[in-house]
């Protein structure tokens, strides 16, 4: 009698290891991607997202730098720098292509210096521009799937932005009289390089 209850009990405990087994379900692995941007020949940064096929978590670092003559007498030298936070989600329209659409939200700060000269190179006037700007984008674009393991995608980031800062210009004159103008706004539109580039490596784990 104890061995059939034995049994039993034996048998009960291997049912029940076996349906927790049978249900619990295998862990979902999260789609990460990495990669590149670019928007225009000066700016630059790098993307990380992470979530599922249809909706991602995103984080974007943007650099540019710039150094031009123009006119032959005026040289520009410019810097800025910046970094968002979002959410993309994205429906397939074809097994290669995908539609995203989303939001950000960002802060970029930028520094500007424009020097005049006349022909003898002395310096005639500088100006100096420095601005923060936090902003918020929505995200329209597209990817392209190369292969399982990259992507290439477009996508415009229409938005609002306030800018707060200040534009200093110095005239070089006996008093080298200066001036200080505060710069204050909110502006919405497209960035000056509208359409920005991604190359991506995305991977799951």
């Amino acid at each position: 009698m104890k061995k059939i209850a034995l049994v039993a009990i034996a048998m009960c405990l291997s049912y029940v290891a076996m349906s927790q087994n049978s249900t619990q379900a295998p862990k979902k692995q999260k789609l990460h991607e990495l990669g590149i941007t670019f928007q225009g020949i000066n700016n630059f940064g790098a993307t990380y997202r992470v979530g599922n096929a249809h909706s991602l978590w995103r984080f974007n670092t943007l650099f540019a730098l710039e150094s031009q003559n123009q006119m032959g007498n005026q040289s520009i030298q410019s810097f800025s720098s910046g970094f968002s936070v979002g959410k993309e989600f994205r429906k397939n329209i074809t097994s290669k292509l995908q539609f995203r659409y989303g939001l950000d939200v960002g802060f970029k700060y930028q520094y500007s210096t424009l020097t005049t000269k006349d022909s003898l190179q002395t310096i005639l006037r500088r100006d100096v521009t420095s601005q923060s700007s936090p902003f918020l984008h929505i995200v329209l674009g597209f990817n392209y799937l190369i292969n399982n393991n990259f992507i290439v995608g477009f996508e415009v980031l229409p938005g609002i932005n306030y800018q707060i800062g200040h534009h200093k210009y110095t005239v070089n004159t006996s008093s080298g009289a200066s001036n200080l103008d505060k710069i204050r706004g909110i502006y919405y539109g497209f960035d000056t390089e509208p359409v920005k580039i991604s190359i991506i490596y995305r991977f799951r784990k």
